[in-house]
C-alpha cells in the first residue's frame, strides 16, 4: 500500500473534519457534539460507533488474533483565541490550542483508509476518540466502561502534534519519557479575625506563604539533583477584604516525576511538611488528591513495529520516485503529562510525536498558546502512519 499517497487523496476531506471540529471546541467531559460529529463521520465510512465512558466514541474493525488500539483526543482548552485564522474557534473562552482536532481528524482519516483495506487486516483495530485529556479524565472513563478489557486490546498506540518539530518528522522515546502527574489540593485552616487584632485569630495566608517556600525545598534538598521531577503550586486563594483575616486559604497545584518510587516519596512528604508547617503557626492543613497519572511509558517491541510501519511508509514513496520520506527521531524527554498513561500502564504502549510546525516561520509554534497555528500538512502523515501500524502487524 501507498501509505502517503493515499492518506494525501483524503487531505481535503480531512481538512473540512479539522476546521470544523477547530470552528467548534468543547472541554473537558462535555465533548458532546464533538462525539456526535465524529460518529457521524464513521457511520458514514461503514462503521457502527459506539459511546464509551463521558461522551468518548468507539468503534472496531477487522479481526485476529491480536488486537491493537488506536487513540486520539477530542477535547479542547479553556482559552481564548488568538491565531486570526478564518476558521479560529466561535466559542469565546474555548480553542483547540493543543492540536486536539488534529489529532481526532489522523484518526478519522485512518479510519477512512482502513475501512478501504479491511481486507488486508491481520488484527482488529479498535479506535479510541476520547474526551478530557487535559483534566486526566477521559482515558479513565472509557477504561472504566471497558474499552481494554471488553476489546482484550494487547497493544496501543497514540499521536500528539509537535509545532517543535517540522512536518514529517515522526519522535519516539523508549521507557518512561512524560512524567507522572499528581494534582493536589492544600485545605489551610486558620481562625479569621479583625485585621487590627491579628493575635487574636490564625492567619491561614501566613501559613501558605511559609508552606509554600517550605515544599520547594522538596525538590531543592530532599532528592538527588539529577532526578526529573517537579512541584508547582498554581493557584493561592484566600481571602476577600484588606482588614479581615480569614478562615482559610486553599493552594492547589502539581507534582511531576519520572520515577514512581520518587513519586511515591514526594507525595508522602508534601502531606507531611503541610501538615507540619501549618501546625507550627497553629493552624491545620489538609491536602486531598485530585487527580493521579503515571508516567508515559514505550514499550520497546511499539519501537520496533513503529520502525517496520515506517519503513514500509518509506520504501513505498521509494518505489514511487517521490522524494517525501518520514523521518523518526528517537529520545528526548517531554515535561507535560499525558493520560494515555493508563493505557500504557495496563498494555504495551507508544505515544508519538507528529511534526506539525507551521509553513510560516512566522507563526507562533507554542501548545497552549492562544495564537499557535499548526500546519495541516500533518494531517495525513498521521492517518498514514497510524493506518501503517495497523496494516504492518
Amino acid at each position: 500500500m501507498h501509505y502517503l499517497k493515499e492518506a494525501q487523496a483524503l487531505k481535503e476531506q480531512m481538512v473540512q473534519w479539522r476546521r470544523h471540529i477547530h470552528r467548534n471546541p468543547e472541554v473537558g467531559l462535555d465533548t458532546k457534539e464533538t462525539a456526535a460529529y465524529v460518529s457521524d463521520q464513521l457511520k458514514a465510512m461503514g462503521y457502527d460507533p459506539k459511546p464509551c465512558g463521558k461522551n468518548g466514541v468507539t468503534a472496531s474493525l477487522g479481526q485476529g488474533e491480536k488486537t491493537l488500539l488506536l487513540r486520539a483526543d477530542m477535547d479542547a482548552l479553556e482559552q481564548t483565541e488568538e491565531s486570526g485564522l478564518p476558521f479560529a474557534s466561535e466559542k469565546p473562552g474555548v480553542s483547540h490550542g493543543c492540536g486536539h482536532d488534529l489529532h481526532t481528524t489522523m484518526l478519522l482519516g485512518a479510519a477512512q483508509l482502513l475501512k478501504a483495506h479491511e481486507k488486508d487486516l491481520q488484527q482488529k483495530i479498535v479506535f479510541m476518540f476520547q474526551p478530557a485529556e487535559e483534566i486526566f479524565a477521559g482515558a479513565q472513563s472509557m477504561i472504566d466502561d471497558g474499552i481494554l478489557a471488553d476489546n482484550q486490546v494487547d497493544y496501543a498506540f497514540a499521536v500528539h502534534n509537535m509545532p517543535t518539530l517540522p512536518v514529517g518528522t515522526v519522535a519516539l522515546t523508549e521507557g518512561p519519557f512524560m512524567p507522572s502527574v499528581d494534582g493536589f489540593t492544600i485545605t489551610i485552616q486558620g481562625q479569621g479575625c479583625h485585621g487590627a487584632s491579628a493575635q487574636e485569630g490564625v492567619d491561614p495566608i501566613n501559613i501558605g506563604a511559609h508552606l509554600h517556600l517550605a515544599l520547594q525545598t522538596l525538590i531543592a534538598r530532599e532528592i538527588n539533583y539529577q532526578t526529573e521531577a517537579l512541584l508547582t503550586i498554581g493557584t493561592f486563594q484566600a481571602g476577600t477584604t484588606g482588614n479581615i483575616i480569614p478562615d482559610q486559604a486553599i493552594l492547589t497545584g502539581t507534582l511531576r516525576a519520572m520515577d514512581p518510587d520518587v513519586r511515591t516519596f514526594l507525595k508522602d512528604r508534601l502531606e507531611t511538611v503541610s501538615r507540619l508547617t501549618a501546625e507550627s503557626f497553629r493552624g491545620s492543613a489538609q491536602v486531598t488528591w485530585d487527580y493521579s497519572i503515571p508516567a508515559n511509558i514505550t514499550d520497546p517491541d511499539r519501537i520496533r513495529q513503529l520502525k517496520g510501519a515506517l519503513q514500509a511508509i518509506n520504501s513505498a514513496e521509494e518505489a514511487a520516485g517521490t522524494d517525501q520520506r518520514l523521518t523518526l527521531e528517537e529520545g528526548g524527554l517531554l515535561n507535560a503529562s499525558e493520560d494515555f498513561a493508563l493505557v500504557a500502564a495496563q498494555v504495551p504502549a507508544a505515544f508519538l510525536r507528529i511534526g506539525s510546525r507551521s509553513a510560516d516561520s512566522q507563526d507562533c509554534n507554542i501548545l497552549h498558546n492562544p495564537k499557535v497555528i499548526l500546519n495541516e500538512d500533518a494531517l495525513p502523515i498521521g492517518a498514514a502512519v497510524f493506518t501503517a501500524v495497523a496494516l504492518e502487524a
